[in-house]
């Protein structure tokens, strides 16, 4: 999405690739630029999809985002078929994903699908023939080359002048809380688990960790539920749209990552979405990159320092003032750095270095 709002001033642009349900993925905004998507298939059938998605894209530039092969896959084809440059975009480290479900990954099925194992690491050694490279952190800038596009944002779009906090959360039942909030997908390396060891040490400031994002079906969620249900509410997928009305209710927002593998090179897209939004931010030192970001912005906390952590989150329960006061340097320089403004002129250069003189 943040790839498509910084061409679509300039460009046009339009997104193909294969769906896994019967919808595109849900937060995604309906009216941003014209989607084209087939149902995904497995092998052998989908060597056809792929051939039928290829046939539908025409622009002079392709951009494949994740080196996957429902992504970087295609866009190969695409630019084989059409001669035209392929630029891709990483954001995360895909195949450690893989070494978390491993016994999975590596049996048969993974063999039939197309964004499996075997598939998706062919596509790391293939990386090198595209034609430019972008990276959301400076981590895989320096990885893998190419142009740092971090996930930019609409800073008009999540402006906590808009909200009302103390309204919202009464809407939400919950303004009688100290509400720490995670915003995403909850996953086992994001350190969700670790947040709710503690907060049962915090019952006297009255806490409650607001999953958003969180599918109540899945088995990790469910296990989440069980671990800390007194001081977990959960809420299903939101719209993009949604996502400045859910953070103005956090009193902080934390994302705990454990070290290594996926981690090491991510910046979460939700971290600038808080700092968008004024929001006081404690993040762990598992990535190398949001230590640099969150400097006099946040909480830099190392992952086994749990004390720390809840001592942290007393101080700033404890001194919202001065909270305050670092989460607003936080906005600033989110504006500064990772607004859209701040970055169409470094996606005009990554367009430029592929287009013909």
């Amino acid at each position: 999405m943040v790839l498509a709002q910084l061409l679509k001033p300039f460009h046009d642009v339009q997104i193909i690739g294969p769906k896994y349900a019967d919808r595109i993925w849900y937060p995604f905004p309906d009216d941003l630029v014209p989607i084209t998507a087939r149902k995904a298939l497995r092998y052998p059938a989908y060597k056809k999809l792929k051939e039928e998605l290829a046939a539908c894209a025409d622009g002079d530039v392709i951009y494949a985002v994740k080196p996957r092969p429902s992504s970087f896959g295609i866009g190969l084809e695409i630019a084989s078929r059409n001669n035209k440059p392929l630029i891709l975009d990483i954001d995360d480290d895909e195949i450690f994903l893989f070494h978390l479900y491993e016994k999975f990954c590596l049996g048969i099925f993974g063999i039939f699908s197309p964004d499996g194992y075997y598939h998706t690491k062919k596509m790391q050694s293939l990386i090198p023939q595209s034609d430019c490279i972008t990276a959301a952190s400076e981590y895989f800038a320096n990885r893998f080359g190419g142009f740092l596009i971090p996930h930019a944002r609409d800073h008009e779009f999540l402006n906590p002048d808009l909200f009302n906090k103390d309204r919202l959360k009464r809407k939400f039942g919950l303004h009688d809380y100290f509400v720490i909030m995670f915003l995403g997908t909850p996953r086992p390396h994001k350190g969700i688990e670790t947040i709710i060891s503690v907060m049962k040490h915090l019952r006297h400031i009255n806490p409650i960790l607001a999953l958003i994002g969180a599918d109540k079906k899945r088995m990790y969620v469910r296990f989440l539920n069980c671990l800390g249900k007194q001081f977990i509410y959960t809420y299903p997928e939101i719209k993009f749209s949604e996502i400045p009305r859910y953070l103005a209710i956090a009193d902080l927002v934390v994302l705990f990552q454990k070290h290594g593998g996926k981690s090491v090179g991510q910046v979460p897209a939700k971290i600038i979405d808080a700092m968008m939004m004024e929001k006081p931010i404690i993040a762990s030192t598992a990535s190398h990159d949001l230590e640099n970001i969150l400097h006099n912005c946040g909480w830099i906390i190392d992952y086994n320092s749990i004390e720390k952590l809840k001592n942290t989150i007393l101080e700033i329960h404890a001194n919202p003032a001065d909270a305050q006061r670092i989460a607003k340097n936080a906005r600033l320089k989110a504006i500064e750095s990772y607004s859209l403004e701040a970055n169409y002129s470094k996606m005009k250069q990554v367009i430029e270095s592929v287009s013909p003189p």
